[in-house]
């Protein structure tokens, strides 16, 4: 009788998570997303490092192209 009761109550208790789950989902909108995290405000992520960062790339890219023009 205690493992029906157990179980009724487990079933109980799911079902409310998912409902409110639901109701969470349902009621959610984009703007009461924070999109902000640790990277935005880092001093090591900030946009002259990022842009050194994809210069050194591109120009690493460029190279591996004009070295490789050869083998076309």
């Amino acid at each position: 009788m205690l493992a029906n009761h157990a179980e009724v109550v487990m079933h109980d208790l799911a079902a409310g998570l998912l409902l409110e789950l639901e109701r969470l989902m349902l009621t959610s909108s984009p703007a009461s997303v924070n999109m902000a995290s640790y990277l935005d405000t880092a001093p090591d992520f900030q946009a002259p490092a990022a842009a050194s960062a994809l210069e050194a790339v591109q120009n690493r890219l460029y190279k591996d192209e004009v070295g490789c023009s050869h083998l076309l």
